[in-house]
Formats: C-alpha cells, sequence, structure tokens
C-alpha cells in the first residue's frame, strides 16, 4: 500500500530493552524459521540490522500453523508498553453491515494477503522493531504483526470503508460465466433454486 509511512510514536519516559541472547528453537523448526526470514528479506519485509545501538531488541516467537508450517512473530510486549496508541473510531459490525443498503443479496468477504505487512515504515520506527535470531538482528521494513502501531489501522480503516460502500465493490456476474454455479448452489439446499439469471446493473469489476 503507497502513501506516508507509518511512524511508531512513544511516550516521553520509555524504558529501552534489548535483549542480547536470542530464544532456543527446537532443532526441527531451525531451517524452516531460516527459510521464512529469507522469504521475508527477499520480499522487502525485512532487512538484516547492522545497528547495535537500537534501544529495543525484541525476541523471535515461532508459531506453528495447522498446515504443518510455522509463523514467524515477534514478541513486542516491552516496546508496546511504551507506544502512544491514537484513538481512532471503528464502526460496529451491524453498522457496516446496514451501510451497505438494501436490495443485495449476495455478500463476499475479502482478506489481505499478509495483511500485517501492506504498511510500510519511517527508519525511526524501524530501529524500534529489531529483534533477535540465532542468525543476528533483523528489523522490519513494514508494520508487523503484535505491534501497537495503530495509525496503520487509522489509515487502512477509511481506505477499506469506502472502498465497501462504492460502487466499484459491487460485483457483477455474466450469465455465461455464472450459470454454472446454479447446480453447484442446489445441492445445499432443501428446495431448488429458480433458474433466472440477470446481468447485475453495477458497475463491472
Amino acid at each position: 500500500m503507497k502513501g506516508k509511512k507509518v511512524h511508531v510514536e512513544l511516550i516521553d519516559e520509555v524504558t529501552p530493552f534489548a535483549i542480547t541472547c536470542p530464544r532456543k528453537l527446537p532443532l526441527a523448526w531451525k531451517s524452516q524459521v531460516k527459510d521464512e526470514l529469507d522469504s521475508l528479506v527477499s520480499k522487502g519485509i525485512i532487512r538484516p540490522s547492522t545497528d547495535e545501538t537500537s534501544d529495543f531488541v525484541s525476541p523471535l516467537v515461532v508459531v506453528p500453523k495447522p498446515n504443518n508450517k510455522i509463523r514467524v512473530c515477534v514478541d513486542f510486549t516491552k516496546l508496546n508498553k511504551f507506544v502512544k496508541r491514537p484513538v481512532h473510531p471503528f464502526k460496529a459490525p451491524w453498522e457496516a453491515v446496514t451501510d451497505i443498503g438494501e436490495g443485495y443479496n449476495f455478500f463476499s468477504s475479502m482478506d489481505a494477503a499478509s495483511g500485517y505487512f501492506q504498511m510500510e515504515l519511517d527508519e525511526t520506527s524501524q530501529r524500534l522493531t529489531t529483534f533477535l535470531t540465532p542468525w543476528g538482528r533483523y528489523q522490519f521494513l513494514r508494520a508487523p504483526m503484535g505491534l501497537d502501531e495503530h495509525p496503520t489501522r487509522e489509515r487502512c480503516h477509511p481506505a477499506t470503508s469506502s472502498f465497501v460502500s462504492s460502487e466499484q465493490a459491487r460485483m457483477s456476474v455474466d450469465p455465461e460465466d455464472g450459470s454454472f454455479w446454479l447446480e453447484t448452489i442446489d445441492i445445499g439446499l432443501p428446495e431448488p433454486l429458480p433458474e433466472q439469471v440477470s446481468v447485475c446493473p453495477c458497475v463491472r469489476l
């Protein structure tokens, strides 16, 4: 996502916290963790850090996934204690639903891939995200998971809200492309759906 880089602002009184020894990793995970770190570097999400004066160096956390893969995270608990949290109002789910309007019968949900890595961090904030691994220090170049950088949410929410409420988010289906779904939907219903397909008058994507 393009735009102004995210700045993580700290309160006035800060107690630095920097670990000097990485957390131990299970031997079975080491190669997976290193591969994931290399992948994040190649994607421009993190970079090796040569800065030895960072006030904050957080520990690496590895979380297993149900598909036998791993997720590389960082424990920002100590840093989050000193992060200023701008208050930004969010709509309740029922409010968001009522904003959609009348006349719509089918709805879809969207989830951004690697959503926490969409916003770039400025140079100062990158130093705050330094974390220690068995292979040395790294810094995040993009807003990571677990960091209380609420400006990211404040910036993303209006953009996504305006998209969802706009006509550009309304999907149209060509009868020739969408008719094959009728048989699939009928299987899960007690009564067959009427085979009536018409082109949505909304804007085509």
